[in-house]
């Protein structure tokens, strides 16, 4: 059963016919695993999700970047092991510094 809104022009589907995990937030700690780690889509996707949404959704570009380069500098990393543990631990990327 699929209902239509014209005014939000969103369609909303019955919970059932949903594929767990189908919506994606798509924020700052996506765009930062694509943009800065080079990470694949499936990758950012993989990793955003496994953070809380509270948190993945009050996540800016800007606190990202602090918490990485505070990682990157205090344990030496290349940028090939910042992505290895920033995918190993996303919830790091909440982490105030």
């Amino acid at each position: 059963m699929m209902l239509l809104l014209v005014a939000g022009a969103a369609a909303l589907v019955a919970p059932g016919s949903r594929p767990s995990g189908a919506v994606a937030c798509r924020g700052a700690a996506y765009d930062y695993c694509v943009q800065a780690l080079g990470c694949t889509a499936a990758e950012a996707t993989k990793a955003e999700g496994a953070l809380l949404p509270n948190i993945a959704e009050s996540m800016t570009r800007t606190q990202i970047d602090c918490v990485c380069d505070w990682l990157q500098s205090s344990l030496d990393l290349s940028d090939a092991e910042l992505k290895k543990v920033i995918l190993w631990a996303p919830s790091l990327l909440g982490y105030s510094v």
